[in-house]
């Protein structure tokens, strides 16, 4: 007992509490440590969001690959509050507690840098720990590492498959942007050179076809020079190093040849200008429609249904009309088919933070308790030993 009133009067003395009030203080804020980590526990759910792989050694012009410039300038443009709640809005999830949480969560400073991470093939870590590889510093992803938080196991894992749809349309939205980009400039932006090059092609007939009338007329001059060889070099000049020419004959062939190409190549521009006509009207409005619609479920049909709308007043019966057509329609089935590459193929690794169980933050709660206690101590010894100072100073 001496002990126990030992311990009651050094409380007393530096605290100003007795051993109950001090037990009494560490109970409750155990009880109030607990009572938190019962409230208001917190589950903590991660996922990798598979990106398209290359489908050779050396990735293809068209693979439906993600690369770190890519992924960082989807990231630089959707990790956005008010892009996220407008994704949300379109494919109608704004009422889920899941998309409630993301959007108050997106607010806050460093949210998406934490949410999603990309994976590279080769870490820092692993390159330390299996030496330097061939090809470790590819750029191409394995994929995005996604991570969300909640209350609740099965909100944690909402959070994270509606993350995974939300980048998975990102980055095909983004592919889609470009392939519309491209055909507008290509579609509207050269179609006059292409009917520039129709004039230069014409003039070069119109030149190359006097050549021949020319011709035509020295062997009309000279009969006997339509008898020569073809692979004969005539000579016009009698002394040595005079100028050499083809036979008149050979050089008619020649041009005629020449002509034949230039129209060939004629009939290719003009069928060239006819298609690049007919996509501006597609690639036009389809700019406006990708900037508009930000779900990747309802963009797709949109274009389709546009597309089929531009064409409807075409005749498909011509050959370069159902090339356009076909064009567009393959390459909006493509990216139907590269958005289902982005896929979470296992399950969600979910896990409650051990420290925010009951038991843990019952120690927590207590030792801070305890903390504050000595703090307090310290405060009131140090403010006695002055006082004391301050009186044999006086003394």
């Amino acid at each position: 007992m001496s002990h126990l009133a030992a311990t009651d009067r050094w409380l007393n003395t530096n605290l100003g509490l007795r051993s109950r009030a001090v037990l009494s203080i560490i109970l409750a804020l155990a009880i109030a440590g607990a009572a938190v980590g019962f409230l208001f526990p917190r589950f903590e759910a991660s996922a990798l969001l598979q990106t398209p792989q290359p489908w050779s050694g050396a990735g293809l012009p068209d693979d439906p690959i993600v690369d770190l410039a890519t992924y960082r300038r989807v990231a630089a443009s959707y990790s956005s509050t008010s892009q996220l709640a407008g994704y949300a809005e379109a494919r109608k999830l704004t009422g889920l507690p899941a998309t409630l949480r993301l959007v108050d969560k997106s607010e806050e400073p460093g949210f998406w840098e934490q949410t999603a991470r990309a994976v590279l093939p080769m870490s820092k870590q692993d390159q330390r720990e299996f030496g330097e590889l061939k090809d470790a510093n590819t750029s191409v992803l394995i994929g995005v590492e996604l991570d969300a938080h909640a209350r609740s196991a099965a909100l944690a894992i909402d959070m994270v498959r509606l993350l995974g749809d939300y980048f998975a349309d990102a980055f095909v939205r983004e592919r889609v942007r470009d392939w519309v980009l491209q055909g507008k400039v290509k579609s509207v932006g050269t179609t006059d050179l292409l009917k520039a090059e129709v004039l230069r092609s014409e003039l070069d007939i119109a030149l190359l076809e006097q050549r021949a009338t020319e011709m035509k007329a020295v062997v009309a001059r000279y009969p006997d020079a339509s008898r020569m060889d073809a692979r004969q070099v005539v000579s016009v000049s009698a002394s040595d190093g005079g100028e050499r020419f083809l036979s008149p004959l050979a050089q008619m062939v020649s041009f005629e040849s020449a002509i034949s190409q230039r129209r060939e190549l004629i009939a290719r521009t003009l069928r060239e200008v006819r298609q690049r006509e007919v996509l501006a009207s597609f690639y036009v409005p389809a700019d406006s429609l990708v900037s508009s619609t930000t779900a990747l479920d309802q963009l797709l049909p949109a274009l389709k249904a546009m597309a089929k709308d531009r064409f409807e007043g075409v005749d498909l019966s011509e050959e370069w009309a159902r090339e356009a057509k076909l064009r567009i329609d393959g390459s909006l089935d493509r990216f139907a088919a590269v958005r289902s590459q982005f896929t979470i193929r296992n399950d969600l690794r979910v896990a409650p933070n051990l420290i925010r169980t009951p038991t843990r933050m019952a120690v927590l709660f207590a030792f801070g308790g305890l903390i504050s206690l000595a703090a307090l101590g310290f405060v009131r010894a140090s403010l006695r030993l002055a006082r004391a100072s301050s009186d044999d100073a006086v003394a």
